[in-house]
């Protein structure tokens, strides 16, 4: 009941997007009885402005010929597919690289995000690479030894430093996590700091196992991650489907009432929840994959989400709000905060102060180059 209420919401064209989505995330057959009128141009459109266009190819090919997309379409999807699948390979050798650099030289790393979210697609090779994030026991030293073995330096921003190797840009974090509430943030630092005394986590990258959070770390990650982009700017149905994915691939490594407990302790658990109604209702993870029960409250919270995330795509970008300056983002970081603020309120309550700081730092930092040049 509540799937088709929540659909009938949405016009046929993201229905037809989203049902190639569940089939490209599940391996399941999608239904053709959706697909014999359908804006194959739209669908496309939409699939780039989600970044997931490559990881809809496996999902069209399970169609009937009758179904299938105009050749001009279908060769654009398989074009994607083939130059995602390249660049994915490029971007797991270097960071196979780094990783033997690092840890030959006593350096303990955990990569996030990324490539390590792609190891749990059906296709790995399908998800649309970005930069590659990871934190180091030892960022200063990690940096200096991937700038002695040929890096280049790139901007320095209060979370991280950027250093191309190649062509593919690492980022060094100096924090794992950027929350705006100050005591979410501790409490996550102290959880990054027992997993180097502890235990690390690892997942498969072209063919290597590398370091990474561990399972119940990664899900409290994942979900501020993506709280963060949400009330910032936005978040796109990519991100949403590497949550759906982690939790199908890794629920029953973690301890439901540890998991709550950290998600207390960073201001999380109503988000959580509501990242699993999502995951249920619109990106069809089986309910045996969930780690705590949510309610219809939840699924309402829920539908605010995905909505925001289908006007937006990926990070907001296309929802014609104007973000080209801090001062724009400030004011978008303010409306989202009042808009969701029942979903983390105090996140919500602390964002815009953290937009506003970031925003001065950054314009210091610039003001100080150019006036040291």
């Amino acid at each position: 009941m509540y799937v088709i209420i929540i659909f009938l919401m949405m016009n046929d064209t993201q229905i037809q997007f989203l049902e190639l989505l569940r089939s490209a995330l599940w391996g399941t057959t999608p239904d053709a009885g959706l697909f014999g009128n359908a804006d194959w141009s739209g669908i496309y459109r939409m699939a780039c402005e989600q970044t997931v266009a490559a990881l809809l190819v496996d999902a069209i090919a399970r169609l009937p010929h009758g179904m299938m997309p105009p050749l001009g379409v279908k060769m654009r999807f398989i074009a994607d597919a083939t130059m995602t699948g390249r660049r994915n390979r490029a971007v797991g050798e270097d960071m196979k690289r780094v990783w033997r650099l690092l840890e030959d030289n006593g350096i303990k790393v955990a990569f996030f995000k990324g490539q390590i979210a792609a190891a749990r697609y059906p296709h790995p090779e399908h998800r649309t690479p970005g930069d590659v994030d990871f934190i180091a026991d030892c960022p200063a030293g990690a940096e200096m030894l991937m700038m002695a073995e040929g890096g280049k330096e790139g901007g320095v921003v209060p979370k991280h430093a950027e250093i191309m190797m190649d062509d593919v840009l690492f980022e060094s974090h100096r924090m794992a996590l950027d929350m705006a509430f100050p005591p979410s943030m501790s409490y996550f630092n102290r959880l990054i700091a027992r997993m180097f005394a502890e235990n690390r986590g690892s997942e498969s990258v072209e063919g290597c196992a590398l370091p990474c959070l561990p399972p119940l770390l990664e899900l409290c990650h994942c979900t501020a991650h993506i709280n963060h982009h949400f009330l910032e700017v936005g978040i796109g149905l990519r991100q949403l489907a590497d949550f759906a994915l982690l939790l199908a691939r890794k629920h029953d490594c973690v301890n439901p009432e540890e998991l709550k407990i950290h998600l207390r302790g960073i201001h999380m658990l109503r988000f959580f929840r509501a990242l699993e109604a999502l995951s249920v209702d619109y990106l069809g993870l089986p309910k045996e994959a969930l780690v705590m029960p949510f309610s219809d409250s939840d699924r309402t919270n829920a539908r605010l989400i995905m909505f925001s995330a289908v006007k937006g795509g990926n990070f907001g970008r296309y929802d014609g709000k104007d973000k080209s300056n801090g001062y724009r983002r400030l004011l978008l970081s303010i409306g989202n905060a009042l808009r969701f603020f029942r979903l983390s309120p105090l996140e919500a309550l602390f964002r815009p102060t953290m937009t506003l700081r970031v925003w001065v730092q950054v314009h210091l930092a610039t003001f100080s180059e150019q006036k040291g040049a």
